[in-house]
């Protein structure tokens, strides 16, 4: 398997690992697109966004495994219900995937967390509330 894919899944244990109260983890799940089609919410979206390389020497390569994080509920245009624990979730999980790091996944040395959104107004507007963040996973490769 990829890497990246290795990323992808290892959050996803990580996450389900975490025992999210609220969130079932048959409700983490791996996905091409952070769609939530057919999915039961509350749920969390793993899904691959953009990568980053650098050379580190005439041998190696780093690359930053960018994977998006959203969790995902039915907001029904609610500005208050379910807000704290909506926020709880999220620092829960950004904690379990920060203090990992993907030990587990072979060739990832470090992991950064980038902000991407607290609450999607986009979202919002179609009667979701979306919290989303990037799990950047960075590997050594040969080049």
């Amino acid at each position: 398997m990829s890497v990246f894919y290795n990323c992808l899944t290892g959050i996803q244990t990580v996450i389900r690992n975490t025992n999210v109260s609220g969130i079932d983890d048959d409700h983490v799940i791996v996905r091409k697109l952070p769609w939530v089609r057919g999915a039961e919410l509350p749920a969390v979206v793993i899904s691959p966004i953009s990568d980053a390389m650098r050379r580190v020497n005439n041998q190696q390569i780093e690359v930053g495994y960018g994977c998006h994080v959203c969790i995902v509920q039915a907001s029904n245009y609610s500005l208050t219900s379910s807000h704290d624990a909506f926020l709880y979730w999220r620092e829960q999980i950004e904690d379990a995937i920060v203090a990992n790091k993907l030990a587990a996944v072979s060739g990832v040395i470090n992991l950064i967390i980038e902000p991407s959104g607290l609450i999607l107004p986009q979202a919002f507007r179609k009667q979701y509330d979306v919290s989303a963040f990037v799990a950047r996973c960075i590997a050594r490769e040969t080049a």
